[in-house]
């Protein structure tokens, strides 16, 4: 409220208010235990215009520490409010897109490791698969192996026969050859028989000596014999046999396979990329 008129108090009055009018007089005593019970303003007078707890205006402690005002916010104050409000909105929005950015880009890295896994496990199995197969191949191959040196063997085991019986035959004859002569040596004809006598005996010697050689070596190729024929069981006993023809197709379209499913998959894995990337954007765009 404002009062105007009035210059000056005076201190003389009995009820102890400023000697003014008797209008502000009456106003001012209603309320004089309320007014003495609020910090008083410094200089105690009044001037034109006063503050809201009718004190001067710019001498109210209550004022100043309250920073009380009545004007209404100008038009550039409303302007300046109103863009830093949309400023930090902006900002809100921007954090909660990069926040939706992350999560979005975290999401495809877990799309992205899962789908290298089923890959990754896929490629494992059809490469256990071609490996299986390409075994299966190298068995043939032992098998062949095997089998043709079980057919040498018994070649070799075979000539070793016709050779030990030829030597026998050999050292039949030479050994009754020697026993006849010897039957036949007397005194007289002892020195003449001699020589004959000592080349047969060693002729027989070297024929025992390769009997027993062949003897030997007969005796290992029958050992060798029996522990590839062992092998060629187990190697047949492990899958039934296939074609070199067919083994070559299945490994084909194994790894024909493999290439189509892998190519597959990455397609799939692209398209998830793309349809993130779509999402996200429509997050900024938000």
């Amino acid at each position: 409220m404002v009062y105007s008129g009035f210059s000056s108090f005076s201190f003389s009055s009995p009820d102890g208010l400023p000697g003014i009018s008797t209008r502000v007089r009456n106003f001012f005593k209603d309320d004089k235990e309320t007014i003495n019970e609020e910090p008083e303003c410094p200089g105690d007078i009044l001037i034109e215009d006063t503050c809201i707890h009718d004190k001067p205006s710019g001498g109210c402690n209550i004022c100043e520490e309250e920073k009380i005002t009545d004007e209404e916010p100008t038009e550039i104050e409303e302007e300046y409010q109103e863009f830093h409000a949309e400023i930090d909105k902006q900002k809100k929005q921007v954090e909660r897109a990069a926040e939706d950015k992350e999560k979005a880009q975290r999401r495809i890295s877990e799309i992205y490791l899962q789908i290298k896994e089923i890959i990754q496990e896929e490629i494992e199995f059809a490469q256990s698969q071609i490996f299986q197969a390409t075994n299966q191949s190298q068995a043939d191959g032992i098998i062949k192996e095997l089998t043709d040196k079980i057919k040498e063997l018994k070649e070799i085991l075979a000539r070793n026969k016709l050779i030990t019986d030829g030597v026998n035959a050999d050292l039949a004859n030479k050994s009754q050859k020697l026993n006849s002569l010897k039957a036949k040596l007397t005194a007289q004809t002892i020195k003449s028989e001699t020589k004959e006598i000592q080349q047969l005996e060693t002729e027989i010697a070297e024929l025992s000596k390769s009997k027993k050689q062949l003897e030997e070596h007969s005796e290992y190729l029958t050992k060798e014999l029996v522990e590839i024929n062992t092998l060629l069981l187990e190697e047949a006993n492990k899958k039934p046999l296939e074609s070199n023809e067919a083994k070559a197709e299945r490994i084909k379209q194994l790894e024909l396979g493999l290439k189509q499913r892998t190519a597959s998959q990455f397609k799939r894995f692209n398209q998830e990329v793309l349809n993130n990337d779509e999402e996200i954007n429509k997050l900024l765009e938000e």
